[in-house]
């Protein structure tokens, strides 16, 4: 949903973006303001270029149809013995490795992810005692350093069209593996790959090769 720009905030002003406001992330729109009403959902047809999109064409979203529908309403809060937001303590865990994940469950539980299970629940169970869950890691911190340096590389050659994460099983929905988008696979992706944990990094290309 288009936001009034007197709404925008000073980060967002520089920007000229139609922003929305409950999510993460904000896309701008080239072309005639005018058909783009604030405060009408619309679906829009464009070109994506120089980190924006050309509108080509908008239409007023059918009525019902309003998946981006901001709002200023405050989310609920949550349940009393469900875990919160990392402590200082799982905040240093992360940054250094220890653990690798961590996602609260709705039933109370605190689910984390760890190359050292032992370690982490020695650390973890006093706070959380038999709430805790500490699951191996698929993945080693060591292996996720060279995704992530595999990744820099790849983001430097300008071939990068979206990247993200994907849940790796979703059976044990904590633990995250990278999704790339790129352009086409050069040998030189292929190559910064090479070293990388199979399935680590998941890759997409939009340019394919097609054989008989």
């Amino acid at each position: 949903m288009l936001v009034d720009r007197s709404h925008f905030t000073a980060d967002l002003l520089p920007n000229a973006a139609h922003v929305f406001e409950d999510l993460d992330f904000a896309v701008r729109l080239v072309g005639d303001d005018d058909a783009l009403a604030p405060g009408q959902p619309f679906v829009v047809d464009g070109v994506w270029a120089d980190g924006a999109v050309a509108v080509r064409h908008a239409t007023p979203a059918p009525p019902g149809d309003q998946p981006w529908q901001a709002h200023s309403a405050a989310p609920p809060a949550r349940p009393a013995d469900v875990p919160g937001p990392p402590g200082e303590l799982e905040r240093q865990l992360l940054h250094d490795g220890t653990i690798t994940a961590r996602l609260p469950y709705p039933d109370g539980t605190l689910h984390v992810v760890a190359d050292d299970v032992a370690r982490a629940r020695s650390l973890l169970e006093p706070l959380y005692g038999p709430a805790l869950r500490v699951e191996r890691a698929a993945y080693s911190e060591h292996q996720r350093q060279v995704a992530r340096a595999a990744l820099h590389t790849i983001h430097s050659m300008d071939l990068t069209c979206a990247t993200g994460e994907e849940v790796h099983d979703l059976a044990h929905p904590v633990e995250m593996v990278h999704s790339i988008e790129v352009v086409w696979v050069r040998p030189e992706v292929a190559a910064a790959l090479s070293p990388v944990a199979e399935g680590l990094v998941r890759v997409t290309s939009h340019v394919a090769v097609l054989t008989d």
